[in-house]
C-alpha cells in the first residue's frame, strides 16, 4: 500500500517536504479492495490527475504497485496486536 501512497503524493495529493503544496483535485478513488474478484477489463482504481504525463507516471506507478493473481491471497489480520496500558498483547 506503500506504493499506492507514493504515486498519489507523485501526482501532488501529499507532500515530500513540509512547505510542498497539496492539490486536493488529485489522487486514487474507487480502489478494488485487496483480495476482491476482477474480471478482464474492470478497473482496479480511478486515478485523477492534473496533466497527462502525471497521470501517466502515476499509472505505472499504481500498475506496479498492484498484483493480479489467479488465487485468492491469504487473508492478513486486522488486528496485529492490542496495545493495553502497561502490555503489547501478541496474537499467537
Amino acid at each position: 500500500m506503500r506504493a499506492i501512497g507514493l504515486a498519489v503524493v507523485q501526482l501532488g495529493g501529499g507532500r515530500l517536504r513540509a512547505g510542498d503544496r497539496i492539490d486536493p483535485a488529485v489522487g486514487l478513488s474507487a480502489l478494488s479492495p485487496v483480495a476482491q474478484a476482477v474480471g478482464p477489463g474492470a478497473p482496479l482504481a480511478v486515478l485523477h490527475a492534473g496533466s497527462e504525463s502525471a497521470w501517466e507516471r502515476a499509472a505505472e506507478a499504481v500498475r506496479n504497485a498492484i498484483t493480479v493473481a489467479a488465487e485468492t491471497p491469504a487473508a492478513s489480520p486486522v488486528v496485529h496486536s492490542k496495545v493495553t496500558g502497561d502490555a503489547v498483547d501478541e496474537p499467537a
